[in-house]
């Protein structure tokens, strides 16, 4: 069983860090140019996280469904039900873009940054839809056993990527150009998942289907909007801190972003084995499966963060060129460390409650943690110690979160 867990596991993680790695490639890039422009494109950036959102809530529900039918060997519901959910993520995701470009207008005052950020924003909008589909289908990949696959494809991304961005600044494109570079790698991505998905999805809108999906799909977005709505909201308490002290939060919030995408990675292999294993309805596998993923998963929590620091030791002067920058940045390690493991016990928690489809409780507290306390700590906080109140906050809230997580876990049976 640990060898099952890792080989779907790790594959899953290690992917996530790939696509953190695309981002922190382009910002690389486009640091040369200095922390005006960084916090500028670190603005867009938050917006697009912010974008995406409902086509997280979508895959992470219908990764539930397909783990569960996948349990019970039901193969044919399972395409149809991936089918219907690219059709939602398809027409959520153009509503989406459709909004931001109301706004978009507003968004560099809203975050007090240059206005060439738009140019980077408006690009990166031309890769939503293809991100959309490869974002469904890489997940139904995963849960199909093809982890390994969908790593190769994303580590070849990754350097074709690379080299479009250096490409691209060498000519004098600039921020257009890894935009371009980043869109690019979506569709190919895309081509890529669609070539080796041909045959395993129905597309089809199947309303019975549709209906379990958007009992799902609501509690996930109601929880993804209250946490990255107060991040939305956060990023601009600390725009306006300072360029410097933005700029350099940008940067460390990568760092955290590429330990949290890899343990989410892991979640999902938490989250497929148990969800299979209650799909089974086989309370001895469920037990013995937690007990397994349990042991592993904080042996990879401590053994990455401890990665992740010796990282950002290394790493940081190439990020932030400015002294007062990397002197900040440099102080939030210590924040950074701590944050990092309190996540990824997140990550395990949240995922055994999404296989339980324990989606509503975990959109409660995130409506209580990240819509009101954090915000309000941060706001508090930022006042007293500037960007490491902020910081502050992020430990507390995720604390928090993380107890009240795992008491529901010991209250509820499988």
């Amino acid at each position: 069983m640990k060898k099952k867990y890792l080989d779907l596991a790790l594959p899953s993680g290690f992917e996530c860090i790939v696509g953190v790695l695309i981002t922190m490639t382009d910002t690389f890039m486009i640091s040369q140019f200095g922390s005006e422009i960084i916090a500028s494109v670190g603005a867009m950036g938050t917006v697009i996280d912010f974008m995406y959102l409902v086509l997280q809530s979508i895959n992470v529900s219908n990764n539930v469904i397909v783990d569960r039918l996948l349990g019970k060997n039901d193969k044919e519901q399972a395409k149809l039900t991936v089918g219907t959910a690219l059709i939602i993520a398809i027409v959520c995701s153009l509503i989406c873009i459709i909004l931001i470009l109301s706004i978009s207008k507003f968004i560099p005052k809203m975050f007090l940054v240059n206005r060439i950020g738009l140019v980077y924003l408006y690009i990166r909008l031309i890769g939503v839809i293809p991100n959309t589909i490869l974002t469904i289908l890489s997940g139904y990949q995963r849960t199909l056993g093809n982890s390994k696959r969908m790593l190769n494809i994303r580590i070849i991304c990754f350097f074709i990527n690379a080299i479009l961005d250096f490409a691209f600044i060498k000519f004098g494109f600039g921020i257009t150009g890894v935009a371009l570079s980043t869109v690019l790698i979506e569709v190919i991505n895309m081509i890529i998942l669609v070539y080796y998905s041909k045959n395993l999805v129905k597309i089809k809108f199947v309303k019975s289907i549709a209906r379990e999906e958007f009992h799902l799909i609501r509690y996930n977005v109601y929880e993804r909007i209250f946490k990255r709505g107060s991040n939305f909201i956060l990023n601009i308490i600390m725009s306006r801190i300072g360029s410097l002290q933005y700029a350099a939060h940008i940067i460390v919030m990568q760092f955290l972003d590429l330990i949290n995408n890899f343990l989410h990675g892991i979640g999902i292999g938490t989250q497929t084995m148990i969800a299979t294993s209650i799909g089974g309805n086989d309370k001895e596998k469920i037990n013995n499966t937690t007990k397994v993923i349990n042991s592993l998963n904080k042996k990879i929590i401590y053994i990455t963060t401890t990665i992740i620091g010796i990282a950002m030791l290394i790493s940081l002067p190439y990020f932030l060129i400015e002294k007062e920058s990397l002197m900040i940045g440099y102080k939030l390690l210590l924040f950074v460390i701590i944050d990092c493991i309190l996540s990824g016990f997140y990550h395990y928690y949240s995922s055994i409650l999404r296989a339980m489809k324990e989606f509503k409780y975990i959109s409660k507290l995130s409506l209580f943690i990240s819509g009101g306390l954090r915000l309000v700590l941060a706001y508090l906080l930022s006042k007293i110690c500037g960007i490491y109140g902020v910081w502050i906050c992020f430990v507390i809230s995720d604390l928090i979160m993380n107890m009240l997580l795992n008491r529901k876990i010991t209250k509820v049976q499988f």
